[in-house]
């Protein structure tokens, strides 16, 4: 794989990741919980695409 790619992809994981850190650094939990699910769609959907017929094109 390509580096550039792997830091386009790594980029808003760490960014999401990081903001859940900061979050809940500043004890706002409703603010933890959101970015806890959006990183969870982030990582979902990097890791489900293989599986999913359409996409292995």
């Amino acid at each position: 794989m390509n580096w550039g790619v792997v830091v386009l992809i790594a980029t808003p994981v760490t960014r999401v990741l990081f903001a859940v850190l900061l979050f809940a650094a500043e004890r706002d939990m409703t603010y933890v919980k959101i970015t806890v699910v959006v990183l969870f769609l982030l990582l979902f959907s990097m890791l489900a695409t293989p599986f999913i017929p359409l996409f292995n094109a």
